[in-house]
């Protein structure tokens, strides 16, 4: 008897049940994009048009940021902390290379292009980095939607 009371409280709780990995999503839930439509968008865009103020190199890490907000991801910290991390080096790499144009170093090779190809690198492994944290609680998010739309 106490077993079977035991079982109809839990029925009556199934409000209070949550998965932990279950994002919480806000308020701004139209807003929710999949992430690596994101990583597409920083590729592509900036063949097509120029984003001012080194958007190209930023703006991504702060819409995958917002994303990962809006979405309630329990991996937000580490999101953030690889954005910031992946940001920091790009800001470091760009002082660099400004300053070995300021100073008109002359080398038997274009320096300023291997930095380029070592920026775009440290760009999309962090922007990769990034992506595939939000992937797991975005497909989380997809399933309940499909769920309470059925």
């Amino acid at each position: 008897m106490m077993f079977l009371n035991l079982f109809k409280n839990m029925a009556n709780n199934s409000k209070d049940y949550f998965i932990i990995d279950e994002p919480k999503v806000k308020f701004l839930e139209k807003a929710i994009v999949n992430p690596v439509i994101i990583l597409f968008a920083a590729m592509i865009v900036p063949m097509f048009t120029h984003i001012p103020y080194f958007g190209r190199w930023w703006l991504p890490f702060v819409w995958l940021v917002f994303n990962g907000i809006i979405l309630g991801s329990p991996t937000l910290k580490k999101e953030i902390l690889y954005s910031v991390i992946g940001l920091v080096t790009l800001a470091a790499l760009f002082y660099l290379v400004f300053y070995i144009i300021e100073q008109n170093f002359h080398f038997n090779f274009s320096v300023i292009d291997y930095l380029l190809i070592i920026m775009y690198g440290i760009f999309f492994l962090f922007m990769y980095l990034v992506v595939f944290l939000q992937e797991a609680p975005y497909q989380i998010y997809q399933y309940i939607k499909e769920d309470k739309n059925v």
